[in-house]
C-alpha cells in the first residue's frame, strides 16, 4: 500500500510503502505423513516465503521455495518432512 508523504522530498517520491501487516496462520495439516501444508493469509502488493531451521540458535532461517505474490487471498505453502534427520523444526513466513 502507498501512502502519501505530508511534506514534500524534493528529488525523492512523495509516497512511501507501508510496511505489511504480520502474516496470520489460518490452517496447517499434515497430508499422507510426509508433507506438512500451511495456509496464511497474506496482503495484496506484498511478497510472502516460508522459511525453516533446524534449531532457533541457528543464525539463519533458510528459504523452504520462493517468494509467493500477495493477492489478499490465502497463500498456501508446503514442506517436505519425510527422511528427515532432524526430528525438529521451525518454520516461519516472511512478508516484505
Amino acid at each position: 500500500m502507498l501512502l502519501p508523504l505530508t511534506t514534500p522530498t524534493p528529488g525523492q517520491p512523495n509516497f512511501y510503502r507501508a510496511p505489511p501487516e504480520a502474516p496470520i496462520l489460518r490452517n496447517v495439516s499434515l497430508v499422507g505423513g510426509s508433507q506438512i501444508h500451511w495456509e496464511v493469509s497474506g496482503g495484496t502488493g506484498y511478497r510472502y516465503r516460508l522459511e525453516t531451521k533446524n534449531s532457533l540458535s541457528d543464525p539463519e532461517w533458510r528459504p523452504v521455495g520462493d517468494w509467493v505474490a500477495g493477492t489478499g487471498e490465502l497463500l498456501r505453502f508446503q514442506a517436505s518432512v519425510s527422511g528427515e534427520a532432524n526430528p525438529q523444526r521451525f518454520y516461519r513466513v516472511v512478508a516484505e
